[in-house]
């Protein structure tokens, strides 16, 4: 089976570097907005596709699975808190992410709170290097870590080799593609996630005897499954932090950058509100059930790699293969989507930090670094990756949703409140952050609360009163964000 799976990933890696050429031969525009927003010019089909491939990762394969697995309800709970109340922050948010960034052809995320709180070096600062790149290269660790270690076990791969291989793979078809090719290769890798959680999940009923056998079985191996292993304080907010927070997560912004119609925009809320029912809480209550049945009595602290052991152990070598191919999916978008957002703000977002500097560049030279800095954050992430993969999920996820979330109060408040500022912003997100760290590493979720929660809530409040003791922001800015009327369309 492991030669069968190695080929398969071989031609999979070849196939994916092909399709990033194709893109790259119907690029018109070789720019930096072609390259990190693909000129905001992908369809309907093409942004589902891209949002829905991106939004899950290694972590929906492994992490998930691996919480679900031993957690029991309590991550259920979680998951389903997150599919169902994903939809109504990334419909309403969403649509103005999407009409001003056609309106004024952003690129970053901070491109808009920028224009929005007329801040730029602070902003692009704060939003770019710690909301855009460090909370996010723990994910991209994540994603490398989790394709190496499936290529690892299923063809014996030396586990540096493996993620060698997933870093070369990686930085070649980003380069060539930018963009435009990570989202024609999503259309693929959506088909192999879709297959692989799905006939996983029909596997796992069909080895059991039938879906009712299964659980019956879950619950003389089991019975405690079903029994929350936390209290609902921590269940609810840890849930509202990853849903609410979603429509923000810089990956899932840049998409509403790339859509080309308020058509192709709604695909992106759909494409990352359908797929969480899905890949989060429809086919991981079957899976970890078959999961938990298998092994029963192993180490639960590599709970995150069981479903991949029940691939190769418990199902046939095709659906092995479906699965495998579903993993390293997941992984490459999400990784994907994540250099090109870790690279846009070094080529996109400081440089503008510069103002002599950005006068001498032009956006060819600043193309040519982008994909050099593409490069290099691959490197540091393969260098990182060379830690122990379970403190790396704990490390990516206490700091990646939380500094997610801090944005969303800022966005919100500029879309609809004229008296959000600049100070008030910049002031929130400093207030947020240090928050952020206190309730992780120095009183750990105190009362039992998210840390998102009390980030977003610190972070509000100062928003607030700070804003409303500080100059508010220019009329000409208010009228360009619809917030009040320019005087022509009063007279």
């Amino acid at each position: 089976m492991g030669k069968a799976v190695g080929i398969f990933v071989a031609v999979y890696f070849v196939v994916i570097i092909l399709i990033s050429v194709i893109a790259n031969k119907k690029t018109v525009e070789k720019t930096t907005g072609d390259f990190y927003v693909a000129s905001n010019s992908l369809g309907p089909v093409l942004i589902f596709c891209a949002a829905f491939a991106t939004a899950f990762s290694a972590f929906s394969f492994m992490g998930q699975m691996g919480q679900v697995f031993v957690q029991g309800s309590s991550a259920i709970f979680n998951y389903m808190t997150y599919s169902f109340f994903a939809w109504p922050p990334a419909l309403l948010i969403g649509k103005r992410i999407w009409y001003f960034g056609k309106k004024y052809g952003y690129v970053t995320p901070a491109d808009m709170l920028v224009h929005r709180y007329q801040s730029n070096t602070p902003m692009r600062i704060i939003i770019g290097l710690f909301v855009c790149v460090y909370c996010s290269v723990f994910y991209i660790v994540i994603n490398i870590n989790g394709t190496a270690w499936a290529l690892e076990t299923v063809t014996g791969m030396n586990p540096i080799m493996a993620k060698a291989l997933v870093c070369i793979v990686l930085a070649i078809y980003v380069n060539i593609g930018g963009f435009r090719g990570a989202a024609y290769v999503d259309a693929m890798q959506f088909v192999f996630i879709m297959l692989g959680v799905i006939v996983l999940a029909f596997a796992a009923i069909h080895v059991n005897g039938g879906f009712s056998e299964l659980y019956m079985r879950l619950d003389e191996v089991n019975p405690s499954m079903w029994l929350p292993k936390q209290p609902f304080i921590t269940m609810f907010t840890g849930s509202i932090t990853m849903c609410v927070s979603i429509i923000v997560w810089p990956t899932i912004w840049t998409r509403c950058y790339a859509a080309k119609s308020l058509r192709a925009n709604w695909a992106v809320s759909v494409g990352m509100g359908s797929g969480t029912v899905v890949v989060t809480v429809g086919t991981p209550l079957i899976i970890v059930a078959g999961i938990m049945i298998a092994y029963a009595n192993q180490d639960p602290s590599r709970a995150d790699t069981f479903v991949i052991r029940y691939a190769m152990e418990s199902v046939n070598p095709v659906i092995a293969v479906i699965v495998i191919g579903g993993l390293v999916s997941a992984a490459l978008s999400t990784a994907a989507s994540l250099t090109l957002l870790g690279s846009s703000v070094f080529t996109k977002d400081l440089p503008k930090c510069f103002p002599s500097f950005a006068e001498k560049t032009n956006d060819k030279n600043l193309l040519v670094m982008g994909r050099v800095i593409n490069v290099v954050i691959i490197f540091i992430c393969f260098l990182v990756s060379l830690r122990p993969m379970g403190s790396l999920i704990q490390a990516g996820i206490s700091f990646t949703y939380p500094g997610y979330f801090l944005t969303f109060p800022i966005v919100v408040g500029g879309f609809f409140w004229k008296r959000a500022n600049k100070e008030g912003a910049i002031a929130g997100l400093l207030v947020g952050i240090a928050t952020i760290i206190t309730t992780t590493y120095i009183v750990p979720t105190p009362f039992g609360i998210a840390t998102g929660i009390w980030g977003v809530a610190m972070c509000t409040i100062a928003f607030i009163l700070v804003s409303l003791n500080t100059p508010p922001t220019g009329q000409k800015t208010l009228e360009q964000f619809g917030l009040i009327k320019s005087k022509k369309e009063g007279a």
